[in-house]
């Protein structure tokens, strides 16, 4: 039976795309046997855990005491989503493109995530290596064949030649197992924090300051109630902060909104970006929330360089602008923890 998510990772950020730009097409994260879209809450299992079966013995698994119990199959549909948010840009047919530099490097980090699922070398000058897995949904016309979405790249040995890359959204396989593609499985139930709209909510409440104890640190949202702005801070002394997404499906008035840290002009950010932080910080700020009258909630999707954090939220609205240090000290100590990080740092 494959477990479920139990293996603890340090995150990884694909942002291939954007190279020179902290903005990522979004925040992917590996959970070990599991591939976690940030933007759609989807969690995949690795291609490699379920070779060389048909759709049929993988449907037969897929209950309460099977081997894949807890999973569906996805849809090609959120399939392409994972290709798409983690920054694969080509055409999604079934024919070879040269790549770009970018668009090798997406591909070749999500491939290093949810498996290579078959190496191969034609020997005429190159080699490939695709990751593979089928759904059960049936190609039209041609009921024994199911869609299976694919990635692959094709090094070429000549230097003169460019690299090529074939996304593919159908590649029919036949319904039978086969040693060099897996399937597209997705957890059935979203585990909290995963999606947007169901984030993780604070351990406990001090006046403005919300704070969130030894959570996880690979990537989650979180949020408390609403507010105008907010700032982030970490409490447990160590971990620092490495991404923040804002979301995408918010109540705010313009959609528009402000990150600011380490003493910078504020970067003006859209709803549903994804901000990787050169340089890890800890702490930073959002503002510039306009929530409409009857909204509730703000969530961000935080991600860390440590497995377990500490962290808080505080709800600036909240601070008299006199009592502020104060507060932020009786909430906890911030300043004092920030202020042992800038002498080590100097």
């Amino acid at each position: 039976m494959v477990n479920l998510p139990s293996k603890l990772f340090v995150g990884v950020v694909l942002c291939a795309v954007f190279l020179f730009s902290a903005i990522a097409p979004a925040i992917i994260v590996d959970r070990g046997d599991y591939t976690q879209d940030s933007r759609t809450g989807l969690a995949f299992l690795d291609l490699t855990e379920s070779l060389n079966r048909s759709v049929q013995q993988v449907e037969t698994q897929l209950g309460t005491f099977g081997d894949f119990a807890g999973h569906r199959y996805a849809t090609v549909d959120e399939v392409l989503s994972l290709f798409r948010n983690a920054g694969i840009t080509s055409p999604f047919g079934t024919s070879r493109v040269a790549g770009t530099d970018a668009e090798l490097a997406a591909i070749g980090d999500l491939q290093q995530l949810i498996g290579i699922t078959n190496t191969f070398n034609t020997g005429v000058g190159f080699e490939g290596r695709v990751s593979s897995g089928s759904t059960n949904e049936p190609v039209t016309g041609a009921p024994n064949l199911r869609r299976s979405p694919f990635l692959e790249i094709i090094d070429w040995f000549d230097p003169t030649r460019n690299d090529l890359v074939s996304v593919s959204s159908s590649g029919p396989q036949f319904d039978s197992s086969s040693p060099g593609s897996g399937h597209w499985l997705v957890l059935n139930a979203t585990p909290l924090g995963y999606r947007e709209d169901a984030p993780i909510l604070p351990t406990t409440t001090v006046g403005p300051q919300k704070n969130f104890n030894n959570v996880d640190g690979r990537g989650a949202w979180y949020d408390p109630v609403a507010s105008d702005s907010y700032e982030f801070v970490i409490t447990d002394g160590t971990s620092l902060f490495t991404a923040v997404g804002l979301p995408a499906n918010s109540s705010d008035s313009d959609q528009m909104f402000t990150l600011s840290f380490d003493g910078e002009p504020g970067i003006t950010l859209e709803a549903g970006v994804d901000y990787v932080f050169d340089t890890p910080v800890d702490s930073f700020t959002i503002s510039g929330i306009e929530l409409l009258d009857d909204a509730e909630t703000f969530s961000a999707f935080l991600m860390f360089d440590q497995e377990q954090v500490s962290f808080s939220m505080i709800d600036l609205s909240e601070i008299p602008e006199p009592a502020a240090g104060l507060l932020l000290l009786v909430g906890g100590g911030m300043i004092a923890v920030r202020r042992r990080r800038i002498a080590r740092r100097d």
